[in-house]
């Protein structure tokens, strides 16, 4: 995965998190096809499927619960203290943005990639699935709100153009 269909969503999740939200955020170094360790701490993600000509995998946006409630309730004004079934679609309302700043930029690049829509996966320290049959990137970002994680895995078996 090259770094010129990579920067689109990382670019994409800074714009995204500072606008929606307001609040500055910075990404980390990115860790490549290894078993990460943050399992045990996610409580609510949102995530994408993709099959275009260029791109064959899933993107995802993971949140430790109090970074999730933090941004959430920075974003709406509000001051809830826990995550219910009301707050989650505000998970998918974020991927979704970053998801079409970078289909933008990367649509522009000949990538092709269609509109998508996200589901979201919950739970109290839910289970991030592993990389084992894809290659992933995991992307971390840090922020006054906590850290949260953009992942892209894709399809080791078919050939990609990037």
């Amino acid at each position: 995965m090259s770094a010129d269909f990579i920067q689109p969503f990382i670019d994409g999740t800074i714009e995204t998190i500072k606008k929606q939200v307001g609040i500055h955020v910075s990404a980390g170094n990115p860790i490549v096809n290894i078993a990460h360790n943050i399992s045990d701490s996610i409580d609510i993600g949102s995530f994408i499927h993709l099959d275009s000509l260029s791109f064959k995998g899933k993107i995802s946006l993971f949140f430790h619960g109090e970074t999730y409630l933090n941004i959430y309730n920075k974003m709406l004004n509000t001051h809830l203290n826990e995550i219910n079934e009301d707050i989650h679609d505000g998970a998918c309302e974020l991927l979704s943005i970053i998801y079409g700043f970078a289909k933008t930029e990367l649509n522009y690049l000949g990538h092709k990639l269609d509109l998508a829509i996200p589901n979201i996966i919950h739970g109290k320290e839910i289970k991030v699935p592993s990389c084992k049959d894809s290659q992933c990137l995991l992307l971390p970002f840090n922020s006054e709100a906590g850290d949260f994680y953009l992942e892209l895995s894709y399809a080791k078996e078919k050939k990609y153009r990037f």
